[in-house]
């Protein structure tokens, strides 16, 4: 008891989200079984109201099968076995709408609470299950008393449901022996609605409770130590797929930043189809012009259709093009051998009507503003 009152103590972190997943594949998800016994409740309830009649006339022709003998002296046992199983068919035929509905109720609940998580880990053997000392700890532990103190309250809770029915309903049940079958079978639904709505309210506001205590004891238990949130952290710097789908996350960002920019360039330069290189010159940011995109394949042909819809103009230059992709990154200016040809370029997309239409232009630019 003391070293798990330490451990407990050295618990000062928050459980990570990859100590979270591990805990619900092992099943460990805190839940409520009062959730689940307040759904049958209030299913039966509202079998009770929607289908009673139905029930009380079934139940009425069991009733009346059984004692219609001709003869109750010739009464044997083939003739009572005979009665009773009539009686047993009529109260299957009774029962059986009410069981499946009850049985979906608390798999319902149940499902609601885990999110249809299925594990197997609970169900394993393991030594510390039979354990009589760990027996014992589970016992005497919090989650134990809690759990006794519950059946108890539980227990006097029906007790003292149970006596308010009959306390009044007292007079109803003294006359009921001049009632018929059927005026006793609506006493006898009016009393069990009325207990079990009184189950159904006390039995929800106990799942509440019962519900947050476990996911508090949950929490507690999947609290960590320092040092364990700094091995799992070197396990995940260091599991090469993790680093792997990290780095795919930031490729595909930076891919989209950068596909963001290419409505705002003032020229794109093609292979034709294998490569494309979006260019902006802006003597505010950098001396002379920069790629604001570039790409291979498929993301050149996305180049290409995003220019295009932008009106940015497009031109088929394949020697500047390989140039420009294999020697210059993102964000990054132009080399000096290349001043001339971009310069030449660009004075037409600046003032197309004036300059010579470059060869290999696809589309005519929209009018760009030229760099202060």
């Amino acid at each position: 008891m003391a070293e798990e009152e330490q451990d407990k103590a050295q618990k000062t972190e928050e459980p990570t989200p990859k100590r979270r997943e591990e805990a619900r594949e092992k099943g460990q998800i805190p839940t409520s079984r009062e959730i689940g016994t307040a759904t049958m409740f209030l299913v039966a309830l509202g079998a009770l109201y929607l289908g009673g009649t139905a029930m009380g006339d079934d139940l009425t022709a069991a009733l009346r099968d059984f004692f219609r003998f001709s003869d109750w002296r010739g009464l044997d046992v083939a003739a009572v076995t005979k009665g009773l199983e009539t009686v047993a068919w009529h109260m299957a035929a009774v029962l059986a709408p009410l069981i499946v509905p009850l049985m979906l109720g608390a798999f319902g609940a149940y499902a609601l609470q885990t999110r249809m998580n299925v594990s197997v880990e609970p169900i394993k053997p393991k030594a510390s299950k039979i354990s009589p000392i760990k027996g014992l700890q589970r016992i005497f532990s919090m989650r134990g008393l809690v759990e006794f103190l519950k059946s108890v309250f539980k227990v006097a809770l029906i007790g003292v449901i149970g006596w308010v029915a009959l306390w009044l309903n007292w007079t109803t049940l003294i006359g009921s022996p001049a009632y018929t079958v059927g005026e006793g079978l609506g006493v006898f639904k009016d009393m069990l609605g009325f207990v079990l709505l009184l189950s159904v309210i006390f039995f929800l506001l106990l799942a509440a409770l019962d519900y947050g205590f476990q996911f508090y004891q949950n929490e507690e238990e999947l609290r960590m130590t320092k040092r364990e949130v700094q091995e799992e952290h070197k396990q995940t710097e260091g599991d090469p797929h993790i680093k792997q789908q990290r780095k795919q996350r930031h490729q595909e960002m930076a891919r989209g930043r950068m596909m963001a920019e290419v409505p705002e360039s003032d020229v794109v330069i093609t292979n034709p189809t294998h490569l494309a290189i979006a260019l902006k010159y802006d003597r505010n940011e950098a001396p002379a012009p920069k790629i604001l995109a570039k790409g291979s394949g498929y993301q050149a042909r996305r180049i290409r259709e995003l220019a295009e819809e932008a009106g940015v103009a497009v031109i088929r230059r394949p020697p500047v093009a390989r140039v420009l992709y294999e020697s210059v990154e993102v964000g990054d200016v132009i080399p000096e051998d290349l001043y001339q040809v971009i310069a030449q370029i660009l004075a037409w997309v600046y003032d197309p009507a004036t300059q010579p239409r470059p060869e290999g232009a696809e589309t005519d630019p929209e009018p760009r503003p030229r760099p202060a």
